[in-house]
């Protein structure tokens, strides 16, 4: 939901995901369902749009990243670990 800061000279990271500053942490599977209730993220509200739809949820990560953070373009390495490869 925020757009990345390409002007960076730094390398966005898997770390930076991870541990997302001011945000909660990365989030994987049936997780990312209900760590969220009662928060203000966007993701709050397109599940509460959703469940009552019926449609079959089938969350795979959810992560942020701190706007005041943001870096430059994400590397591999930062992609790899979100989906499931071991950190770097």
């Amino acid at each position: 939901m925020h757009e990345t800061n390409t002007f960076q000279p730094r390398k966005t990271t898997y770390a930076d995901f991870a541990e997302a500053g001011d945000r909660p942490p990365l989030v994987r599977g049936a997780e990312v369902l209900t760590r969220f209730d009662g928060m203000n993220q966007s993701i709050v509200g397109a599940l509460e749009v959703l469940r009552p739809t019926g449609a079959t949820l089938v969350p795979l990560l959810w992560t942020s990243i701190t706007p005041a953070l943001c870096t430059g373009p994400g590397t591999i390495a930062a992609r790899s670990p979100a989906l499931g490869a071991s950190a770097p």
